[in-house]
């Protein structure tokens, strides 16, 4: 039995509708501004804690931190620069890297499938050796 189109657009301007409606954008607005409440130092302290990482080395140059997700999902990607040595001791130092999954990925890049920790899903690390270049990525859902 077809609904008539007058009961349908009554249904559509009436306050329980009006209100589910904009609670829902309310929520969803909540989750993308949520995003942003975190600060870098956060961030940084998040991604080394899921990633099982030692602290970062003083030496660091251009520390990058992006933090995406929802209500329902967080992602911190984290890339910064560091001499060769100084990469190679860092690494050495991790927790997670020792028993990490390691591919050799192109000349000079290496990939480091992590075992998350802190309650994170995923966590990887890719370590550019020519450019001198560490690329993390963290996340939960």
């Amino acid at each position: 039995m077809p609904i008539p189109f007058k009961r349908l657009f009554t249904y559509f301007l009436s306050r329980r509708f009006l209100v589910g409606l904009f609670l829902g954008s309310i929520v969803g607005c909540w989750g993308e501004i949520g995003c942003e409440d975190f600060s870098n130092a956060q961030g940084l302290k998040i991604t080394r804690e899921w990633a099982r990482l030692a602290p970062y080395p003083e030496g660091v140059r251009r520390f990058n931190v992006r933090v995406t997700g929802s209500m329902f999902t967080r992602q911190f990607k984290v890339d910064f620069e560091l001499p060769r040595p100084e990469i190679d001791a860092w690494l050495a130092a991790c927790p997670g890297i020792q028993d990490a999954k390691v591919d050799q990925r192109g000349r000079g890049l290496k990939h480091y499938e992590i075992k998350p920790g802190g309650g994170a899903q995923h966590a990887e690390m890719t370590v550019n050796e020519e450019k001198c270049t560490v690329s993390i990525n963290v996340y939960w859902s």
